[in-house]
């Protein structure tokens, strides 16, 4: 991926029930090994200090093996300098 990315405008917190407090407020991580194992990581963090966001991008092939194409500019997008969190060790999920 190649892009330049910034915020502007001033800092705000997301308002629960808004979509941007769904898509940024998540208290938990996930990741998935090699092996296909699954893993569920807790995660604790003030609220995020927010910014609206102006992104190009030059080249971005994240979700080209997933057989996604990404057309145009991002509908939401939004910047933030810092996020200070605590984590607990990754669990196994069972399914």
């Amino acid at each position: 991926m190649q892009a330049n990315y910034s915020g502007k405008g001033s800092w705000f917190e997301a308002k629960p029930g808004t979509l941007t407090y769904f898509l940024t407020e998540r208290y938990c991580l996930y990741a998935q090994k090699p092996s296909g194992e699954l893993l569920r990581g807790e995660i604790h963090h003030p609220p995020w200090k927010l910014q609206e966001a102006r992104a190009s991008f030059a080249v971005n092939h994240m979700t080209e093996n997933l057989g996604i194409p990404i057309l145009g500019q991002p509908a939401t997008l939004h910047f933030s300098k810092l996020q200070e969190m605590v984590a607990w060790a990754p669990q196994k999920i069972v399914v």
